[in-house]
Formats: C-alpha cells, sequence, structure tokens
C-alpha cells in the first residue's frame, strides 16, 4: 500500500489514471483509511472547483455555491468518486 507521500504526489499531480490497476487500486484503499489524505484530495477537488468558477467555465449554481464554501472552510458535498 503506499505511503500518504506517494498519494498525495500522485493525487496532486493527476497521475493517477497512468497508473497501473495494482496502484490505483492501492490508493483508494489507504484513501478508505486515511482521513488526512480523503481530506487532502477534498481540499485539491475544491481549489479546482474554486478555480474554474472564476475562470468562467459554466457551472451549475449549486456547484459554485459549494465550491466557496469548501474554500472558506464550511461543509460540502461528498467528492465524486476517483476515476479510474
Amino acid at each position: 500500500m503506499p505511503t500518504c507521500r506517494e498519494v498525495t504526489a500522485l493525487v496532486a499531480g493527476d497521475q493517477l489514471a497512468a497508473r497501473p490497476l495494482l496502484t490505483r487500486l492501492g490508493v483508494r484503499v489507504h484513501l478508505l483509511m486515511c482521513r488526512h489524505c480523503r481530506r487532502y484530495l477534498d481540499e485539491l477537488r475544491a481549489i479546482g472547483r474554486a478555480v474554474r468558477s472564476l475562470a468562467g467555465e459554466p457551472q451549475d449554481a449549486a456547484a459554485v455555491a459549494a465550491a466557496k464554501r469548501a474554500v472558506r472552510g464550511g461543509a460540502s458535498a461528498p467528492p465524486p468518486p476517483l476515476a479510474d
């Protein structure tokens, strides 16, 4: 199973999709067990949503509101599952 450092590097670098199936499964298991890495992934997703909304990409109002709450540290909807 990958370490926290390896998981954050793969997730932050958007390199997970290019990795073998066993690596992707290991990351998923790690995320199920490690709340710190899950929180990091949630924060990365919130930042991505906020940047997209500021860049002017069309989004629905609920997604923009959730991104603003997440950036401010409020509760947001659960993140979508990782892409295979």
